[in-house]
């Protein structure tokens, strides 16, 4: 069992920051249904490609998670058909590729057939931070296993630019008979220095499609969402036997015990307009902090900036809360209360002090949220309906503890950032996911108790030109 330790803000801080205590984990995949499971170091080399090294193996995901990989691997998903994900634990089998530590990984199907294998070779958030020169040999070393595996060249590197001087994801490609392999990487600048910080390297295993070259370009314009995907957008429209309206086909993602809640959330929005990110990318861009922790006010002002690139227009709904602003509406819940002839509370600079003054009485804070706090609330509701019914889900800030909820695991307490992907105005519920795995896809909370807990909401929106 995972416990979430609760963020404590600087009280001058201007921008709220949602984290999750980081727990030590190794994370890695195995690509061949019919691996087995073993106590002593496993290879993922000698396994991916058993029978082939230039074609994408025939894994079909009815078989994928069999006997001998159950233990390893897990679905990302109830309907244990689109991704399956290894949570590596520390007692679990040390994996490795070609002698390198996979940190993370995800396996990806496509009407029942592999269609994508991503490797996290190294990330900050799961191994810390490293040396210049640690990651320097980390790259030759995987260049060289790939090189002398495949015994092919690779493509000269391209490059994406992240907006603000952020920094520059590097991208080389491997091709080798059908098969396609990508590796990235990138160094992030450090704020007020000319130094560099090293971040992730990933590589990924895919089918090649000589009619989409990517090795027929200098620069990578990462806006590549998927026309055909946001044109029918609304398609992904369910409605409930009991009157409710929910969005299908959200990709999962879990961001395990980092505190990768906001960039976890912009990969499965990106994901679900066509786009190929991770998670590791967006903490590059919003600047997530070693371990995990991101202001979201700066992920969606460094997503505004870059929204061509990316495809997208953010458009921020309620700004999310500073200490100021909660200390703020504290003396507003005072004066509430005295009228209630109710005991006093001492609204202060800082947000887990007045939470824990919240929780005291929390029937009265959401009677006043609801109630004070009128106009805005009627505002979250029509933002919620309008973006559902043209097929787009709300990043949804959220400070957990507050109200009873389904199955919260890891966090219990705390900052959180989720997506609200529907609504039912007859139970007066709203439908929402986190970024945690199977069992939350899709889970309910009432209204106003939704409302009694939110701290922001958005909406990013694909663009279609």
């Amino acid at each position: 069992m995972e416990h979430a330790t609760p963020h404590r803000p600087d009280s001058t801080s201007a921008r709220r920051r949602f984290s999750i205590a980081p727990v030590s984990i190794f994370i890695a995949v195995l690509l061949s249904g019919a691996a087995r499971a073993r106590c002593a170091d496993t290879d993922l080399k000698s396994i991916i490609f058993k029978d082939t090294t230039d074609a994408l193996p025939n894994v079909s995901s009815d078989k994928f998670i069999n006997r001998g990989t159950r233990v390893l691997f897990r679905w990302l998903s109830k309907t244990k058909k689109d991704a399956a994900h290894y949570p590596g634990y520390s007692n679990s089998p040390k994996l490795t590729f070609d002698g390198m530590k996979v940190w993370d990984a995800n396996v990806r199907f496509e009407d029942g057939k592999l269609k994508r294998v991503d490797l996290s070779i190294y990330n900050r958030g799961d191994a810390g931070l490293i040396s210049d020169d640690e990651f320097k040999k980390l790259l030759e070393q995987l260049d060289a296993s790939l090189a002398g595996w495949l015994k092919v060249k690779p493509s000269e590197p391209t490059k994406l630019r992240l907006p603000k001087n952020q920094g520059t994801v590097y991208s080389k490609f491997w091709v080798k008979g059908s098969l396609l392999l990508t590796e990235k990487w990138s160094m992030s600048k450090v704020p007020r220095s000319r130094d560099e910080k090293p971040e992730f390297i990933t590589l990924s295993v895919t089918a090649f499609d000589p009619k989409n070259d990517p090795r027929k370009t200098r620069y990578v314009a990462h806006g590549k969402t998927n026309k055909a995907v946001v044109s029918n957008l609304k398609s992904n429209i369910k409605k409930t036997d009991d009157g409710g309206f929910w969005l299908d086909n959200i990709p999962m993602v879990d961001q395990g015990p980092k505190g990768y809640c906001v960039v976890a959330v912009m990969e499965r929005i990106l994901r679900y307009y066509g786009q190929d990110v991770d998670q590791h990318m967006m903490a590059e861009l919003g600047d997530t902090k070693q371990g995990g922790g991101t202001y979201v006010g700066k992920m969606m002002d460094m997503l505004k900036k870059s929204g061509v690139k990316f495809r997208v227009k953010v458009k921020v709904l309620m700004e999310p809360m500073n200490s100021l602003d909660l200390m703020n509406e504290m003396t507003k819940y005072q004066s509430y209360r005295k009228r209630k002839r109710l005991s006093g509370i001492h609204p202060v600079n800082g947000f887990e002090e007045n939470y824990a003054q919240i929780k005291q009485d929390i029937d009265t804070y959401k009677a006043f949220r609801v109630e004070k706090l009128k106009s805005d609330y009627k505002k979250f509701r029509k933002a919620i309906v309008k973006a559902i019914k043209e097929g787009i889900p709300l990043v949804w800030g959220v400070h957990l503890g507050l109200v009873p909820e389904e199955k919260l695991n890891p966090q219990t307490e705390g900052g959180h950032m989720r997506m609200i992907i529907g609504y039912n105005e007859k139970t007066n519920e709203i439908y929402y996911t986190d970024t945690w795995g199977a069992g939350h896809e899709l889970k309910k909370i009432n209204w106003d108790d939704a409302w009694c807990e939110t701290t922001s909401y958005s909406v990013v929106y694909p663009r279609k030109k």
